[in-house]
């Protein structure tokens, strides 16, 4: 039974006694109470009284009536009642209370605790009145609109006030009920679900970018290690085709990217990733509008920089630009000069092996549309007309509406329009590349452009790494503009706090002064904001984005980052198939070794501009071929020699190590039928010096004697053809441009993980690395098998003893008659 039950049931069978004795008891009872109020107490049963008679002195009576009323009210042992937990803290309050209690979703309730507590802000204040109201408060504030302006807030209040904690006060023995404890203000649904509204949302959006996070750091570990790394032969089995599917993974862009190079940090590109580029555009050549000619090259004819992009893939174009209305006109008006500028941009581009011209041209108007348009289908047609690879790029206003390009008719002769929103407008306050919100944003301009019927893929979006600082006038819309910042600058100089204004998707920092006025703002992007941007130009399948301009970011790795994760992305490159064989012969002869041997040797010297086994293009052949490696186990003597080979020496190929393996032996073959040879010249010419025609073994001595040179001559030519340190013999092609030696263990490791249980033991591992397959295609290989050769070689001979026997010969004799 419960103690508050023993309570209630002792009190009942008190009163019932009462009930039955009251008539022996009441005259007690009487002077009982009559003795209690003359000496200052209430009686807990008859009630107080409204006036208190005058104390006595006597404390001895007082005592003693003291005593008196403890023993007439039974003793009753109070049983300590614990206070009920109180829910103390904010975001378990938050969840106990927004609208759970109406939809009574258990998972929902865990989901968002979960959520708080893996952002460790379980713990972090109590949910007093004053707390929620702070931070309804803050969170009202557009600039406080993010998870981490939400944590500044909570560590703020934290550290200006440490909320009491809600113990109750110790009991006495007095004590017949512990008071609840509450706290300092109350509470209420309304204020929880107000606070609520605002701060779920921002735990939400951090729980879902923490994910992200993770996932963005995943994906740009392996791009990183691609791009990075040597290509390596992945293995697929494909059971139902009887193949082993071998590709490679690569790196590719989803959309165009361009980087703007100013020529003046032709010193300052250590940090370029050219690998994350399609294009560098080298920014710029100025031209004269009268005459056509580049005014100066800016480095152009010596930058290293060209160089350095090109040798890794990137295409090179290079900025051409005029910049006065004046000039504008003059240029436009003179077939001339448009012809001059022409050759120039010609020479230009054979001399440094580049891609492509961008033409920029400043203030165009209406009145030049007709002449801007012919002129880049003159200078399209100039170009082409030399090499059709060449890119004819032109750069459109971004921040102003130009009547001068005529779009439709210039798309026909354009191969990409780079829209520049790089512009600084001084009395446009705000972002200088918002994404909507304005007449001039990225969303604007481009739907404008796409309503003259450009194709979105020809349109390139220019994005900055140039961020504006304005100064602001408290109380006052707009601001005054100070001047450009690159990203560098703004993540070196300025620690002040940043948000992110959703309408424009740009970065934002605020400099407040004493009374927390905003007086000064930057608007920039950082790599939050210009994923939207990407997100946009993905989204609407636009041509790319282009940089503007490299170098701008020196010193920060993160907008590289968010460049690579939204526009790079691992492309399979599918090889030849390498041939499963069916069965393989184990524990060969000698004799069986041998036959495979010359079987491979035989497919050498039939195709000497090969230099791998992966062109056969007879299958049967091909799996004979594939079978024979396997059963001579060539992988494995491969690797077993490139153990001890020096790295310039080591085998790339099987092709390889199986021409050197016959190369060798062809040596040594070589050398024995010249020792046989020399050992039968000299027992013949001993024995004709000693016996001269009574020998009897002479004619059979000369046949012997003939046929070691023959077989002389047929294996030193034979050794000479397979030897390709011999350029005159050697019929060896050129190899492809990557000739580093492949780690063929790993290979084999790779791919029999790779194969399925049932066919890795039948695994062909084909030739490993694919540049080196690859044969250059200005080679001049003559692709004659060695019989053909050999067969050339003995008509020649054939002719020329026939001519010797019957044409030379009697005349010869002729003369010796007298």
């Amino acid at each position: 039974m419960k103690p508050s039950q023993s309570f209630l049931t002792f009190l009942l069978l008190v009163f019932c006694s009462i009930g039955i004795n009251a008539a022996n008891t009441s005259t007690a009872a009487t002077a009982f109470h009559y003795r209690l109020t003359a000496s200052g107490f209430s009686s807990p049963i008859f009630g107080q009284t409204d006036t208190l008679p005058k104390k006595t002195d006597d404390s001895k009576t007082v005592k003693a009536l003291k005593k008196v009323a403890q023993d007439a009210i039974p003793k009753v042992a109070v049983p300590k009642i614990k206070p009920p937990k109180v829910n103390t803290n904010l975001f378990k309050k938050i969840a106990d209370a927004f609208k759970f209690r109406k939809n009574a979703q258990a998972k929902e309730k865990k989901r968002v605790l979960d959520i708080f507590e893996s952002l460790g802000t379980n713990d972090s204040i109590a949910a007093s009145a004053e707390n929620i109201r702070i931070l309804i408060d803050e969170l009202s504030i557009r600039e406080n609109q993010h998870f981490d302006s939400l944590i500044a807030i909570i560590n703020d209040i934290k550290s200006k006030k440490t909320e009491p904690a809600l113990i109750p006060p110790a009991s006495t023995k007095e004590d017949l009920i512990v008071p609840e404890a509450s706290e300092s203000k109350a509470v209420t649904d309304k204020d929880i679900e107000d606070l609520t509204n605002k701060l779920l949302p921002l735990i939400t959006e951090k729980a879902n970018e923490t994910k992200n996070t993770k996932d963005k750091r995943a994906t740009l570990a392996l791009l990183r290690k691609i791009r990075n790394g040597k290509p390596q032969i992945q293995y697929a089995t494909d059971t139902i085709k009887n193949i082993v599917k071998r590709y490679i993974l690569s790196v590719k862009n989803r959309a165009e990217v361009y980087g703007i190079h100013n020529f003046n940090r032709n010193n300052q590109y250590e940090d370029y990733k050219f690998n994350f580029l399609n294009t560098l555009v080298y920014n710029t050549l100025f031209v004269n509008g009268k005459t056509g000619n580049i005014k100066d090259l800016n480095g152009w004819d010596s930058a290293k920089i060209i160089t350095d992009a090109r040798n890794v893939g990137c295409k090179v174009v290079f900025t051409a630009r005029i910049q006065q209305a004046a000039s504008v006109d003059a240029f436009l008006t003179s077939f001339k000069a448009q012809k001059t500028f022409a050759e120039s941009a010609l020479f230009l581009l054979k001399s440094r092996n580049a891609n492509g011209v961008n033409i920029q041209m400043d203030g165009l108007t209406a009145v030049n549309k007709n002449g801007f348009t012919q002129f880049i289908k003159f200078l399209s047609e100039v170009l082409k007309n030399q090499d059709t690879s060449y890119k004819v790029l032109v750069t459109l206003p971004g921040h102003e509406i130009s009547t001068g390009y005529d779009l439709k008719a210039l798309a026909a002769f354009t191969d990409r329009f780079l829209v520049n929103f790089s512009v600084i407008d001084p009395v446009a306050f705000g972002p200088m590349t918002p994404l909507k919100g304005t007449n001039n944003s990225i969303e604007t301009t481009i739907g404008r452009y796409l309503n003259q019927e450009v194709s979105p893929d020809k349109l390139i979006v220019s994005v900055s790494y140039i961020g504006t600082k304005w100064a602001v006038t408290p109380g006052k819309k707009g601001g005054r503009f100070i001047q450009p910042l690159t990203y560098s600058e703004i993540r070196s100089r300025y620690g002040w706090p940043v948000y992110y204004d959703d309408a424009s998707a740009s970065a934002v920092m605020d400099s407040l002064n004493k009374q927390q006025a905003v007086v000064r703002t930057v608007f920039y992007d950082d790599a939050v904001s210009l994923e939207k941007k990407y997100d946009y130009i993905i989204d609407n399948s636009l041509g790319g984005v282009c940089i503007n301009a490299l170098g701008y970011d020196r010193g920060y790795a993160d907008l590289w980052d968010a460049l690579s994760y939204k526009f790079a992305t691992v492309d399979t490159v599918y090889l030849k198939d390498s041939i499963l064989s069916k069965t393989l012969a184990t524990n060969l002869t000698l004799l069986e070794k041998a036959s495979r041997y010359l079987t491979l040797f035989s497919y050498v010297l039939n195709n000497p501009c090969e230099v791998c086994f992966e062109n056969i293009p007879d299958t049967a052949y091909a799996i004979k071929i594939n079978q024979y490696l396997q059963e001579l186990k060539v992988d494995s003597l491969i690797i077993a020699e490139n153990k001890t080979l020096p790295l310039k020496d080591k085998y790339h190929s099987k092709f390889e190590y199986v021409n050197s393996l016959l190369t060798s032996g062809l040596g040594y073959l070589t050398l024995f039928i010249l020792i046989l040879t020399l050992i039968a010249g000299g027992i013949y010419l001993y024995k004709i010096k000693t016996e001269s025609d009574e020998w009897a073994w002479k004619k059979n001595g000369e046949i012997i004697l003939i046929g070691f040179c023959i077989l002389l001559v047929i294996s030193t030519f034979t050794y000479l053809f397979t030897n390709d340190a011999i350029p005159i013999f050697g019929a060896t092609p050129s190899k492809g441009s990557d000739t580093a030696p492949v780690r063929f263990s790993k290979d084999l490791a790779t791919a029999m993980t790779t194969a399925s249980a049932a066919d890795s033991a039948n695994v062909i591992i084909s030739d490993t690395n694919a540049n080196y397959c690859t044969i250059d295609p200005n080679d001049e290989c003559i692709n004659m098998p060695f019989p053909t050769l050999m067969i050339i070689i003995g008509i020649g001979m054939v002719i020329g003893i026939l001519i010797t026997r019957y044409l030379i010969m009697p005349l010869l004799r002729r003369n010796d008659i007298p």
